[in-house]
């Protein structure tokens, strides 16, 4: 048998929005690659079904908001060591321009972007990133190859 260097076998991956999307697709992606994939989304019963289709044993699924300070501190401790982390988690505000307000744009960042840094923060802090781990800051292409109205924030 020839080396695979995707093969993810004996390797730990976090991955953040894996209730839909793209970190649906990631956390089944690793998983079929032969990681332990611990799995992240607000959505409880989307997490609980993204959980029932992971190829392999030994993952762990958590049902939170990475917003919530404290829900990601009782989970991080939980958690084991990563080889990986795949930050997929993000959403959007439909709302033309005009319309925007700041409580909206705090929302947005607070999710997309402060979260997933404040993650990565926090896990380094526990110890939770083995040496040599990748991290990863996932988006869609939305934005420079399409446009949606509305899609200010």
């Amino acid at each position: 048998m020839t080396h695979n260097p995707f093969l993810l076998e004996g390797k730990c991956v976090l991955v953040t929005g894996a209730s839909s999307g793209i970190g649906n697709a990631t956390a089944m992606l690793c998983a079929e690659m032969g990681a332990k994939v611990v799995i992240i989304g607000r959505n409880e019963a989307r997490i609980e079904e993204t959980f029932g289709l992971l190829q392999g044993e030994g993952h762990q699924k958590f049902a939170f908001d990475l917003t919530d300070e404290t829900a990601t501190q009782a989970a991080i401790a939980e958690m084991p060591p990563f080889d990986g982390v795949a930050n997929c988690a993000g959403i959007a505000d439909m709302n033309p321009f005009p319309f925007v307000t700041q409580e909206e744009m705090n929302r947005v960042f607070s999710t997309n972007f402060f979260a997933p840094v404040m993650l990565v923060n926090r896990l380094l802090k526990a110890k939770k990133l083995q040496k040599g781990v990748s991290v990863v800051f996932v988006s869609s292409v939305d934005g420079p190859r399409i446009v949606h109205a509305g899609n200010s924030v």
